[in-house]
């Protein structure tokens, strides 16, 4: 008998209310958390774990190569468009520390055959602060490995500081 708790299939990623174009490989949420196991000089046995440290991690591989859309992946990165509105660049390098929590972003996961909303990853401040890659190969798609970083908002209330997974506009 088949089982209705299974659910496939890819996700829609906004980024600063951007949508960032289709995906290839598939999105992974890590919920990562710290934690500091106790036990007494008296015992052998794990007393207490006290968790310390909470973090989510999105790695999102963009199909994407517009780059008006790519420039939200580099926090660093400066999108140009020339007045004739046909060259585009990004242009990255400014030579300066950059406080990454100025150009945090709302980052929503949304499955694509999820009708309730009940699926939805919210990211509430997300970040890109590890390296992107892209392969350049013949006998491939340019996929943009991209992974986002979520960090502690404090505009929301306690417990919701770090993400929302379901409908954001459930209230209590």
């Amino acid at each position: 008998m088949p089982t209705t708790l299974l659910t496939l299939g890819a996700c829609t990623v906004t980024y600063n209310s951007v949508a960032m174009g289709d995906t290839s490989g598939g999105v992974e949420v890590t919920f990562d958390y710290n934690a500091i196991e106790h036990a007494s000089d008296q015992s052998s046995t794990l007393e207490e774990i006290f968790l310390v440290a909470r973090g989510i991690t999105a790695t999102v591989p963009l199909q994407e190569n517009d780059l008006a859309k790519l420039q939200y992946a580099f926090p660093d990165g400066t999108y140009v468009l020339d007045s004739g509105g046909i060259k585009k660049k990004i242009t990255l390098g400014n030579g300066t520390t950059i406080k990454l929590s100025g150009v945090a972003y709302a980052l929503v996961l949304d499955p694509v055959n999820d009708a309730t909303d009940n699926e939805i990853v919210t990211i509430h401040k997300a970040v890109v602060s590890s390296a992107i890659t892209v392969r350049y190969a013949k006998e491939g798609v340019r996929i943009w490995q991209v992974q986002f970083k979520g960090l502690r908002d404090t505009t929301k209330s306690a417990g919701n500081q770090l993400c929302t997974i379901g409908d954001t506009t459930a209230t209590a």
